[in-house]
């Protein structure tokens, strides 16, 4: 059997907290799109 830790990929971030970040991030931007998108049909 082949061992799998040699074929797998390096994770994008080191740490836990670049991942938060990155979620944080992302639902602060779809909150602001969604923001947006609400006023611009009112």
């Amino acid at each position: 059997m082949e061992d799998k830790t040699l074929n797998e990929k390096p994770p994008l971030f080191r740490s836990w907290s670049s991942w938060y970040t990155l979620i944080l991030v992302f639902f602060i931007l779809l909150v602001i799109l969604f923001f947006l998108i609400t006023k611009w049909y009112d």
